[in-house]
Formats: C-alpha cells, sequence, structure tokens
C-alpha cells in the first residue's frame, strides 16, 4: 500500500497505470504529483488511463450541478478540480503520442499513450 503521488514502484513498471474517480478528491498539488508518478513508473508507449468528473470546461449545459456537487456533499477540492482542467496538467508532464478525452454523461475519460 501507499499514496499515488509517492508510488514504491521502479521508473518505467508498468503498461499500464489507470486513475478512477480519484483526482476530485486531491488538492491541485497532489494531483499534479500523481500525473508525474504515474509518468515515471509508465514504460514508453504505455498507457494512462483517467476517468472522473467532468470539469467546468467541457460542459455548459451541465455546470449548474457540478458546482453543486460540492455544496450538497463534502468535497473541499471539487471546485478546485472543476477550474483546472486535467488535459492541462498532463500535458505539462507527458511527452505525448496520443490523446484522447471523451465524455459521457457526467463523467469524463482521458486515454493518453506515452511516447517512446
Amino acid at each position: 500500500t501507499g499514496v499515488a503521488e509517492d508510488l514504491d514502484y521502479k521508473n518505467e513498471t508498468f503498461d499500464v497505470v489507470v486513475s478512477v474517480f480519484l483526482f476530485h478528491e486531491l488538492p491541485l498539488a497532489v494531483r499534479k504529483q500523481v500525473i508525474q508518478e504515474s509518468q515515471r513508473v509508465l514504460k514508453a508507449g504505455g498507457f494512462f488511463g483517467f476517468v472522473d468528473s467532468l470539469q467546468a470546461e467541457d460542459t455548459k449545459e451541465l455546470l449548474w450541478a457540478l458546482e453543486q456537487f460540492p455544496k450538497m456533499f463534502h468535497e473541499p477540492f471539487y471546485k478546485n478540480y472543476l477550474h483546472s482542467p486535467v488535459e492541462d496538467l498532463v500535458r505539462e508532464v507527458f511527452e505525448l503520442n496520443a490523446f484522447s478525452v471523451s465524455k459521457h454523461f457526467l463523467s469524463k475519460c482521458l486515454v493518453i499513450e506515452k511516447s517512446l
């Protein structure tokens, strides 16, 4: 066991790294560290998969619901998550071979292929 921002694995250990509904639970600084760790332990040509909540820039018609979520539930980092696009954070860290984003109701999925 451990924390996602400080994994106990060697560099380029995994073919795939996945995050499912984690990032909205983390402060921005830790989100950045998790992306850096994911990149570090991912093999060249490997895939980083990400699923989490939509963010403010993803949808105007559902923004009202996204803004209500942290008010209705105890989600201390959600408001910051809404306004810090994960795509931008990933582009800061990864040299990308391929990058895709798909949106599904209140969720979005990123699939990133790390450069060789």
